[in-house]
């Protein structure tokens, strides 16, 4: 049987509708991803590291023929200069390549706030994005001394990543197994003589690392030890 609707309830059900939509799509921007909201709260690095692999510490191929250790604290401002100026140039040409693998070393020289920096970052990497973590930590740095570190940064920025679970990295930083792999790292530093970060070890991935030397931070003073790496490899 053909309905036939009166014009008074068209007109009603006209603005049920309109009203329905209205409300719709204010629950729908209300339940925006957290994500979103909370990117716009940060300084994002300006290195892309999508579809680069990334196991626990390391970033880039197992393949790789050559391998830098980075010894980091995420408070140091030279190793912020060192990600802002150097990393996206070695991403670009030798990590996304396959060429180069780099790995982090926290070293513990925060003390004694809530969640250190380093210990965060390290549980990042339980799930596979401590460098994502990394960057986004780093490019937000604040005064050197100061209590920027905070747990609601480190919370904001772990938010910002998509499939990055906050709640499980913060459960994780204050584990027994992140203590561990920290202190593997500071024994690793102190077998290095390392003194202070950034410092790097550089060499081929079958040989041994050794101490890379430079005079400022400038992508070249990286890009030559890697070449004379890659050449010796092609011989």
């Amino acid at each position: 049987m053909l309905r036939v609707v009166h014009p008074a309830t068209s007109k009603t059900s006209g603005f049920v509708t309109i009203l329905c939509i209205g409300v719709l799509v204010g629950v729908a921007c209300a339940l925006l991803p957290l994500t979103t909201a909370v990117a716009s709260l940060l300084k994002r690095s300006s290195v892309s590291l999508a579809g680069i692999p990334q196991i626990n510490e390391t970033l880039g191929s197992s393949r790789a023929p050559v391998k830098m250790l980075y010894f980091n604290s995420p408070s140091s401002p030279i190793s912020q200069e060192w990600q802002s100026n150097v990393l996206p140039a070695l991403v670009r040409k030798y990590v996304r390549t396959g060429k180069l693998q780099i790995q982090w070393h926290g070293i513990d020289v925060i003390e004694p706030p809530t969640v250190p920096g380093d210990r965060f970052v390290a549980a990042a990497g339980l799930q596979d994005h401590l460098w994502d973590v990394l960057d986004d930590v780093m490019a937000n740095q604040g005064r050197y001394g100061t209590d920027w570190l905070t747990p609601a940064l480190l919370e904001r920025v772990g938010a910002s990543i998509p499939d990055f679970n906050v709640a499980a990295a913060m459960a994780a930083a204050s584990s027994a197994g992140i203590t561990h792999e920290l202190a593997v790292d500071e024994r690793q530093a102190q077998k290095d003589q390392v003194t202070g970060t950034p410092t790097f070890l550089l060499g081929r991935r079958d040989g041994p690392l050794r101490p890379l030397e430079y005079a400022e931070q400038a992508p070249m003073d990286f890009e030559g030890p890697i070449n004379d790496l890659l050449q010796k490899r092609k011989r």
